[in-house]
């Protein structure tokens, strides 16, 4: 089971985790719970690109001058200024399929939950608002696996969406 809690480029904590569970008023992951009452604010933001690699052309023009003198050393530096950028570029591309679900406490503190589907996002998001307006989904539980994109359960909240 994949968990990670890490820091994008912004400094923010974001929280990838395949599975949330939702029961009653309390929302928990891997041994971590909120409740729902205390969330003020839930958005979504595209996940923060990966900066552009400056030193990489640094490198590449190390090999481009290298190339006169040392026609190994300059395809050598060539090559690894080429794949810093290709990683670079793969990364972005791979970050730019992911959307971060925001999760404001009345507290301030933030919580971020990265999913890959936008349109699964919008059925979590629907399921979500749902369950703040009614106050919980009772002694119903909702489950919501990330990683295979499926909310699962028996609470009213997913007949009510067509979610079931």
């Amino acid at each position: 089971m994949k968990k990670e809690i890490s820091r994008d480029n912004s400094q923010q904590l974001v929280i990838d985790t395949p599975r949330l569970w939702v029961k009653g008023n309390i929302m928990c992951w891997d041994g971590t719970m909120i409740q729902l009452s205390n969330v003020s604010c839930i958005s979504t933001t595209p996940f923060v690109q990966a900066a552009f690699p400056f030193f990489s052309i640094a490198v590449l023009l190390m090999g481009l001058l290298s190339l006169g003198y040392n026609l190994i050393v300059g395809i050598i530096f060539l090559g690894v200024g080429g794949v810093w950028i290709y990683n670079w570029y793969k990364t972005n591309e791979e970050r730019k399929k992911n959307t971060i679900l925001n999760i404001v406490m009345n507290s301030g503190n933030s919580l971020q939950f990265v999913i890959n589907n936008k349109n699964f996002l919008d059925k979590v998001l629907k399921v979500l608002e749902q369950i703040i307006i009614e106050g919980g989904v009772g002694k119903q539980n909702v489950s919501i696996n990330i990683q295979g994109c499926r909310i699962t359960g028996n609470a009213r909240v997913l007949n009510d969406l067509n979610l079931s």
